[in-house]
């Protein structure tokens, strides 16, 4: 099915199963991300793109459709079939329900009740690069880790998620040293919490042992690379309700983080 591009408050209602019926031209095509609205809150496509999301969605003539989307390198596929019925696309995913998409104007529309997806056709042109977008970087040493870092961010599904989102404040720190890491994770109900995290130097990545988290998170082994701009992404999955969701904590130097006034 599309893949929920959500955070763990923002779950998707999918729609009703319907026949599919014969694919309509006017909608026939690829789409491509452009847009999430939860909210206040609006990531347009140079947040995206700064986030490594994207979603690129071709319903094709015999009416069936494939759906790509990914977060950096982790990526998912769906397929199925699509039809159309006045300003209604539903799009049924091989052995998953049914889930509707909005026509308006010259965009495709993903309501979910908590945020607003939007798709826009894919003419082909290439998209301009984001200035200061980090790239991962291949790590030739497990020293190159070494650093303090402060966790500024959380994107899940696709969906960015401030630390206060979470029922987290902003001073959630974690120290590298020699692979071995120190975590300390201060809540807005004034809980400290504190591990110590070990990794493994693998491909130029560092991969920990398992850390437990708070908040229900349970477990998380996470998989951690080197950006150019020297920050960390550190690449897991959350079980939430049932499933697993997919998610990068952006680490960025503290020295370069303005830190609350005492």
């Amino acid at each position: 099915m599309m893949k929920k591009m959500i955070s763990m408050l923002l779950v998707f209602c999918l729609g009703c199963m319907l026949v599919p019926a014969m694919a309509d031209a006017s909608v026939e095509g690829t789409w491509k991300l452009d847009r999430i609205v939860a909210g206040e809150q609006v990531l347009d496509s140079t947040i995206l793109a700064s986030m490594q999301a994207e979603m690129i969605l071709e319903l094709r003539a015999d009416g069936t459709f494939t759906d790509r989307e990914s977060i950096g390198d982790d990526v998912t596929e769906y397929s199925g079939t699509w039809s159309i019925s006045g300003d209604t696309v539903t799009l049924v995913p091989d052995g998953a329900d049914a889930s509707t998409v909005g026509i308006q104007g010259d965009e495709l529309v993903l309501d979910t009740g908590s945020s607003v997806i939007y798709l826009v056709r894919d003419t082909g042109a290439a998209a301009a690069p984001v200035t200061g977008t980090p790239k991962a970087v291949v790590a030739e040493s497990i020293s190159q880790f070494d650093g303090e870092y402060v966790v500024t961010g959380v994107s899940i599904m696709g969906m960015t998620m401030s630390l206060a989102d979470l029922g987290m404040d902003t001073n959630v720190v974690l120290t590298v040293q020699d692979g071995n890491g120190h975590l300390v994770s201060t809540y807005t109900n004034g809980y400290v919490w504190e591990e110590d995290v070990t990794a493994e130097f693998q491909d130029g990545k560092l991969v920990t042992s398992p850390i437990t988290m708070g908040s229900g998170m349970g477990d998380l082994t996470m998989e951690i690379s080197l950006q150019d701009d020297g920050s960390l992404f550190a690449v897991t999955k959350i079980p939430y309700s049932g499933m697993e969701l997919d998610a990068t904590f952006v680490m960025v130097p503290a020295d370069q983080v303005e830190q609350p006034a005492a």
